[in-house]
């Protein structure tokens, strides 16, 4: 059911796209950005995502890495000039080297991916802005491991939810922002374990993953702005080189 009301309400604000006019470019693509006008604005984005996560469900809580490349169109409604509603569905896989000796990494399948948010812009000084970003993305990804004996089935229901603060302002035809994000993760993992031998199922099981232990990242970020109301967006933002987003957009704003 949320994915037909995701499903819809893009396909319907995308229809109500007026006809596309020069204009400043507006920056979607990234988790932050600055924003100044009204109007709706389109883009598609690939982020990549890497994470150190807590398996809390676990008899014994251990931490495993993870890897996450993700595909999104993006529809952004400037609710006022000081603060916009965005909705993004795509696809998004998922990662997890192998800690197992002899077993496999886990490399998930590519599979439906959505989102949605609202980012504040309570204070403006000149040509620079402060930001208030909220953001939650879910999708599952499946996929097995296996050694010589065995085989196992991995199914992993991810949740993520993110909040940011961050400095923007104008220089030129290029909008740089500074600033500080909070991750908060949520899913679970379900598990069968089979034997290769006769592909009978030998055990089950599920684990959950919430973790609210995710390290405050620094992000730095670019929005170009480029002829006929066009953008393109680049962002970094991590701790160390297992925990580290990576963003890629280009968009285009239309005018009421």
């Amino acid at each position: 059911m949320v994915k037909r009301i995701a499903v819809g309400a893009i396909l319907c604000f995308l229809v109500s796209i007026p006809n596309i006019k020069e204009s400043r470019a507006q920056s979607l693509g990234n988790v932050i950005g600055i924003e100044e006008a009204r109007g709706e604005r389109v883009a598609v984005e690939y982020n990549y995502v890497g994470r150190i996560v807590e398996e809390s469900g676990a008899t014994s809580p251990k931490k495993f890495e993870i890897a996450s490349h993700r595909f999104f169109i993006k529809g952004t409604y400037g609710l006022s000039d000081y603060a916009d509603f965005f909705l993004k569905l795509g696809a998004a896989n998922l990662k997890v080297p192998s800690k197992a000796a002899g077993f496999s990494d886990f490399q998930g399948d590519t599979r439906f991916a959505y989102g949605g948010g609202i980012k504040i812009k309570p204070i403006k000084i000149g040509r620079s802005r402060f930001l208030l970003m909220g953001l939650g993305v879910a999708f599952t990804s499946q996929g097995s491991v296996q050694n010589n004996h065995f085989r196992i089935n991995n199914k992993y229901d991810w949740r993520e939810y993110q909040a940011a603060l961050a400095f923007a302002t104008q220089i030129k035809k290029v909008d740089l922002y500074l600033g500080l994000e909070k991750t908060w993760l949520d899913g679970k993992k379900d598990w069968t374990k089979y034997l290769i031998s006769s592909n009978q199922s030998m055990a089950k099981s599920s684990n959950d993953f919430s973790d609210d232990q995710q390290s405050l990242r620094p992000v730095i970020g670019l929005d170009i702005q480029l002829p006929q109301g066009y953008a393109l967006s680049l962002e970094a933002g991590g701790v160390g080189k297992n925990e580290i987003t990576l963003m890629l957009g280009f968009s285009q704003k239309s005018s009421r």
